[in-house]
């Protein structure tokens, strides 16, 4: 008899918490106009901060999940927790740019906990409400950069940005270590099935037909390749605007503290699109919702190029928040659904990692050409671009042919 409380939605509320504190990454963008002021460092030099994080969070990643998968993901997790708060808090000691840089990365590896394990535990708790499990999952990055920029302001404004870190860095020390006490590798371990596994679904049917690939496997395919792809082209305009947003608003003639919660509406708005999309994308299909999303993040980000006004702004971070929120869930549950849910966590973080590069590269393009040609038009552009190639190439993304699932499964002694 199943319980009234299904602890799968626990794992949802821990794998909330650590994605929500990924907002205090995002809020870098509210940072950058006092860091700027006390180094006198250049566009590109603080975008390289970012920039740095964004590619020390590659091996993070994988080698965190890997953690994860092998031990008692409790333990991982909180550890992780801690290198996460110790790194955020001494960034308040910093005087060069190298001791940003040193402790940003300490901060860093220990993020590589924060998305794809939780993300890949989750989806082993359901095959009924896998979307809306996903899409409140991933609502948490929104949810985080609707508090963690606005807050940040306020502490910046309050007590100085050095201070505003060390705070920022016990309250993300809390919210990480709460969720891992929350993690459950699976429904077996408290004696439980996935929701949706009783026989007769069409879910648990699909689910039971699902390959279940190893990383070494999935990686020789033109499908995981494509949807890093995919991946990339959508993390690179992203992590672009999470640098160089509240900087492009001001010199627009908007001021910073309105510029800070138009990025923060984008956050709050982007958990609407993670909830609604996750569930809808399960009914229309991951691939359609994921097309659908980048097309609308390409139409909206040319609205930005125009951008000249306040209510301006907030059309924008309405828009490409929702949608932009709304591919999230997409890619993590066309993910699953190609190669089930053995090994992928490991999938998630080969798939995030290859994103990226193009994350890390976004933000250093944007502070290159503004450096450049002292405005951000071409580096919009730009993101306009990549959303086109995200959309374009979500077409060509396939499922693995059954015909290899069927041989995996006769390898291993099951029934086709």
């Amino acid at each position: 008899m199943q319980k009234r409380f299904f602890y799968g939605w626990a794992i949802v509320t821990g794998g909330f918490l650590f994605t929500f504190s990924y907002g205090v990454f995002y809020a870098l963008t509210v940072f950058f106009d006092a860091i700027q002021k006390e180094f006198n460092w250049s566009s590109t030099l603080i975008s390289s901060i970012h920039s740095l994080h964004l590619l020390t969070f590659i091996p993070a990643g994988i080698v965190m999940s890997w953690l994860v998968e092998k031990y008692n993901p409790r333990l991982m997790l909180g550890i992780s927790s801690l290198v996460v708060g110790a790194g955020i808090s001494l960034l308040s000691r910093v005087h060069s740019i190298e001791q940003f840089y040193l402790f940003y990365a300490l901060a860093t590896i220990g993020t590589g906990g924060m998305w794809a394990p939780p993300i890949a535990i989750a989806q082993r708790w359901f095959i009924q409400k896998r979307g809306l499990a996903l899409g409140i999952i991933t609502a948490g990055v929104g949810a985080g950069t609707l508090v963690h920029a606005p807050l940040a302001n306020l502490l910046i404004s309050s007590f100085g940005w050095r201070q505003a870190y060390i705070i920022e860095g016990g309250i993300t020390f809390l919210l990480l270590a709460a969720g891992a006490l929350l993690m459950v590798s699976s429904p077996a371990e408290k004696g439980l099935k996935p929701l949706g596994a009783e026989a007769g679904t069409s879910e648990a049917h699909m689910e039971n037909q699902a390959a279940t690939w190893t990383l070494g496997e999935a990686a020789k395919t033109l499908t995981l390749n494509a949807i890093s792809l995919v991946y990339f082209f959508t993390v690179l305009p992203m992590h672009l605007l999470a640098v160089h947003f509240v900087p492009f608003a001001m010199e627009a003639g908007i001021s910073k503290a309105s510029a800070a919660a138009a990025w923060g509406v984008m956050g709050g708005v982007g958990i609407l699109g993670r909830v609604g999309m996750g569930s809808l994308g399960q009914k229309m299909g991951w691939k359609q919702a994921l097309a659908f999303c980048c097309g609308m993040c390409a139409l909206i980000s040319v609205w930005l190029v125009f951008t000249t006004k306040l209510w301006m702004l907030y059309v924008f971070a309405l828009v490409y928040g929702f949608f932009f929120g709304g591919k999230v869930p997409q890619v993590m549950g066309l993910l699953g659904s190609c190669f089930g849910t053995r090994s992928l966590a490991p999938l998630i973080a080969y798939a995030h990692s290859l994103s990226l590069i193009g994350g890390a590269a976004g933000p250093v393009l944007a502070g290159f050409i503004h450096d450049q040609t002292g405005n951000y038009h071409i580096a919009i552009w730009a993101s306009v671009t990549s959303w086109v190639l995200a959309a374009s190439i979500t077409y060509f993304v396939v499922k693995p042919p059954l015909k290899l699932q069927h041989i995996k499964k006769h390898k291993t002694g099951q029934v086709a």
